[in-house]
């Protein structure tokens, strides 16, 4: 599976507030829409998402999402629906996915702020760590690649928490069970190393400010605004 490597050059956490740019789609494969203020853009490598975006995936289509403080990639699955939304906190930005639907793996940096995920039913919080996160008829799994995740269920407000190769489930009848069902995380892992490959020729990269550096890396510049009208540049590199 290919890394993403996000470098920021030029970064100010007021100013991205502010504008609400808080992510870029690092790579992706298939089609994957962007839904903000009632408008369905169709993504590409590179977009910048704001707060409140809601990102979608169709049949065999997978996105990369990293957030801009270089603290967290969202990796989208298939069928799949996310709200992302991130925060300033002194010199942190606290980041949280919201998953409507389908898949989502999330890989944490320790140190990098607060991160969440939530679901109609179940808030899992982490420092840093990676894990799995399904929502699907009513029911949260939550499966632990490494690190340590807090679960707790919204309906009893009870959490547990969980360590690598545990496999949560949570519901809306606030009950929050470990179950044994390693293939859970296996099989999601399977799946993304098979049909996740976010490929040069097939991720859907159009990006007219983009070019490739040595080694194959990609870097493109996105402009920031602040709110008084001044643009800053953000250069990112991923490969």
């Amino acid at each position: 599976m290919k890394r993403f490597l996000l470098i920021i050059f030029i970064l100010s956490f007021v100013v991205l507030t502010y504008a609400q740019n808080i992510a870029v789609i690092a790579g992706m494969k298939g089609k994957i829409n962007i839904v903000r203020n009632s408008t369905t853009l169709i993504a590409k490598t590179g977009d910048v998402l704001k707060n409140n975006d809601q990102v979608q995936s169709e049949d065999e289509s997978f996105a990369a999402i990293r957030f801009v403080d270089n603290g967290a990639t969202t990796k989208l699955f298939p069928n799949s629906i996310i709200i992302i939304n991130a925060s300033v906190n002194g010199n942190v930005l606290n980041k949280s996915n919201s998953i409507v639907k389908g898949t989502a793996k999330a890989k944490v940096t320790p140190k990098s702020g607060n991160y969440i995920v939530e679901t109609p039913n179940t808030v899992a919080s982490v420092k840093g760590t990676n894990f799995l996160t399904t929502y699907d008829n009513f029911i949260t799994t939550i499966g632990i690649i490494e690190g340590e995740v807090e679960i707790r269920n919204k309906t009893s407000d009870r959490s547990v928490d969980a360590h690598s190769n545990d496999v949560i489930q949570s519901d809306d009848e606030g009950n929050v069970t470990e179950i044994d069902n390693s293939e859970y995380i296996q099989n999601n892992i399977d799946d993304e190393n098979e049909k996740g490959q976010l490929n040069d020729d097939d991720d859907g990269m159009n990006n007219p400010k983009g070019n490739t550096g040595d080694s194959g890396t990609h870097i493109f510049e996105m402009e920031l605004k602040n709110p008084d009208g001044t643009i800053k540049k953000v250069r990112i590199s991923y490969e």
